[in-house]
C-alpha cells in the first residue's frame, strides 16, 4: 500500500469515527429529550438561574433530600459509586456536576430507586445556585 493510499484509510476511519462520534450525541440528546418528558411525572421545568429571595436550607431541605435520595450510591463508602454527595462540602465540590445531571433532567437514579420528584429538583438546584450556602 502506497502512502497516499494509506493516508486515504487513515483519513476515511478518522471521518468514520467522527460520524460514529455525532451519532452517539445525537442519540444521546434524543434520549435526554425523552427521558425529561416521561421521568415519572416529573415534567423538568426550567431551573433558577439567579438566587431568589427565599433560599433552600440545607439543614433542614436539602441534606435530608440528598441523604434520603442520593447518598446510597453517591457516597466514598460505595465502591463503584459515582462522585460523592455524603456532606455539603461534597455537594459543593460537585456543583456543576449536579447542575447538569439536574438541567439535562436525569434526577432519577439506577436500579429502579426512587427519583427526584420535581419540587425536590427544584430545591437542590435552587440551593446550589444561591453559592450552597450553609443554613
Amino acid at each position: 500500500m502506497s502512502r497516499t493510499d494509506e493516508a486515504k484509510t487513515i483519513g476515511a476511519g478518522r471521518c468514520l469515527q467522527r460520524r460514529v462520534d455525532l451519532v452517539f450525541w445525537l442519540l444521546m440528546l434524543s434520549a435526554s429529550a425523552v427521558a425529561c418528558g416521561s421521568d415519572k411525572g416529573n415534567t423538568c421545568a426550567a431551573l433558577p438561574r439567579t438566587c431568589p429571595t427565599s433560599v433552600p436550607s440545607y439543614t433542614a431541605t436539602v441534606g435530608p433530600l440528598v441523604q434520603s435520595r442520593c447518598v446510597g450510591c453517591h457516597s466514598p463508602d460505595v465502591a463503584d459509586g459515582p462522585w460523592p454527595l455524603s456532606d455539603a462540602t461534597h455537594i459543593r465540590d460537585w456543583k456543576d456536576n449536579v447542575l447538569g445531571v439536574l438541567n439535562a433532567c436525569h434526577p432519577s437514579p439506577p436500579h429502579d430507586a426512587t427519583g427526584l420528584t420535581a419540587d425536590e429538583r427544584d430545591s437542590l438546584a435552587t440551593w446550589l445556585v444561591c453559592d450552597a450556602p450553609d443554613n
